[in-house]
C-alpha cells in the first residue's frame, strides 16, 4: 500500500486489490456497498511489477487462501479466510496461504474457518494481528482420511458457491457440518465439544 501507491486506481478494468475489510469467513467483498470503510481499489499491473517481489508476482498466478490480517482481540471469530482466484492482489492488511502438498485449498479453508482452530488461535494470540507465524503454528492434522477430505471439500465448495452468489446467503447448517467433521478429526470428547460450542 505504501510502495505500490502509484499503481492504485479506481478503474475496475484493472486487477482488484483486496484489503482486510473485504474478507470474512468464506466471503470476498467486491463492491463498495459491501464494505464498512474505504473504497474498493484496483491495481495497474504494469506499474506494480516494478515494486513487487518476484515471489509475490509468482504467487499471484495461483489461487490462494486469503486471511484478514487484523481482527479485534475480542471478536468472536478471529480467523477469517476465503479462497481467492489467481490475479487478485492483496493489500498488507491480508495474509495468504498457497495450497499444500497434503491438502487442497478447500480443506485448509474449512479447517481455518472452523470453531476449533478459531478457539486455538484466540487462546494463543494476544494482539489484534493475525500473523503468518501464528497461522503456521496452528495444529493441522498430518493425516485426514479420504472420506473426510472429500466431505470437507464438498461442503466448503458449496458454501463458497452460495456466498459468491450473495454474501448474505445463510450457510450456518453447512458450517456446523464442517465443525462436526473437524471435531472428529481432532478426536474431541463431548465435553470438549461443549466448550467449543460455548455450552
Amino acid at each position: 500500500m505504501t510502495f505500490g501507491k502509484h499503481a492504485l486506481t479506481l478503474d475496475n478494468t484493472d486487477q482488484i486489490l483486496v484489503k482486510g475489510v473485504q474478507l470474512d469467513r468464506f466471503i470476498l467483498k467486491t463492491s463498495n456497498d459491501q464494505i464498512s470503510q474505504g473504497v474498493i481499489e484496483y491495481v495497474n499491473s504494469v506499474k506494480i511489477e516494478k515494486v513487487i517481489s518476484k515471489k509475490k508476482l509468482s504467487d499471484l498466478s495461483n489461487s490462494r487462501i486469503a486471511l484478514q490480517g487484523l481482527t479485534g482481540v475480542n471478536e468472536n471469530r478471529r480467523l477469517k479466510s476465503t479462497i481467492i482466484k489467481e490475479n487478485i492482489f492483496l493489500a498488507n492488511s491480508c495474509n495468504y496461504l498457497l495450497s499444500s502438498n497434503l491438502y487442497n485449498l478447500e480443506i485448509l479453508t474449512g479447517l481455518l474457518n472452523s470453531r476449533l482452530l478459531n478457539y486455538i488461535f484466540k487462546a494463543r494470540s494476544t494482539s489484534s494481528n493475525v500473523n503468518g507465524y501464528e497461522v503456521d503454528s496452528l495444529p493441522i492434522p498430518k493425516y485426514i482420511d479420504e472420506k473426510s477430505k472429500a466431505l470437507i471439500s464438498k461442503i466448503v465448495s458449496e458454501i463458497l458457491q452460495l456466498k459468491n452468489h450473495s454474501i448474505s446467503n445463510t450457510t450456518i447448517d453447512l458450517e456446523v457440518q464442517i465443525d462436526q467433521l473437524v471435531y472428529e478429526l481432532y478426536g474431541l470428547t463431548e465435553d470438549e465439544i461443549a466448550i467449543m460450542e460455548g455450552k
